[in-house]
């Protein structure tokens, strides 16, 4: 059984697949994928993705196979468990989230916690881009609505005169 909390276990270490180091490390981008959306939505992820009877289930299914082959047993049903497995939007667990960087922390956390291992973004420095791009679109946002509001203002004192 993987160490630590099980509802951020990526689904190949809950199959026995922590034994690799190659895999260990695919399962910590997992849970860091699942942060990052507990962060901003402030809402565990991992318990509806997985609920506790399925984890237990899928750890129990994978003992009964030999360690040499659940590799190949699990990229054989990965596909399957991925497809039942959608991530959800952010903005559907909040909608303060401002909508111009909604799509960025999908985006992001989406590549970092696909439930296909082989489909998770490793890279750390293409998924820091990511979010120095969520930061500037963000700053941008906060730009604009700056510049906006001295107009406001500036047409109010004119009518008042």
């Amino acid at each position: 059984s993987p160490v630590g909390d099980k509802r951020y276990c990526a689904p190949e270490l809950l199959c026995g697949l922590h034994i690799s180091r190659e895999h260990n490390f695919y399962g910590d981008i997992y849970s860091l994928g699942i942060i990052l959306f507990e962060l901003f939505t402030k809402t565990q992820l991992g318990e509806d993705l997985f609920p506790f009877e399925e984890r237990c289930q899928m750890m129990q299914d994978f003992r009964h196979i030999h360690q040499r082959d659940r590799k190949r047993v699990f990229d054989g049903t990965i596909d399957s468990i991925a497809e039942r497995k959608k991530l959800p939007s952010v903005s559907l667990y909040n909608d303060a989230i401002p909508k111009s960087i909604s799509y960025h922390v999908d985006r992001i956390y989406h590549s970092m916690a696909a439930i296909d291992y082989r489909e998770r973004e490793l890279n750390f420095d293409r998924i820091f881009l990511q979010i120095d791009i969520a930061i500037k679109v963000i700053q941008h946002e906060i730009h604009c609505q700056q510049k906006k509001t001295p107009k406001k203002r500036i047409k109010k004192i004119k009518k008042m005169r």
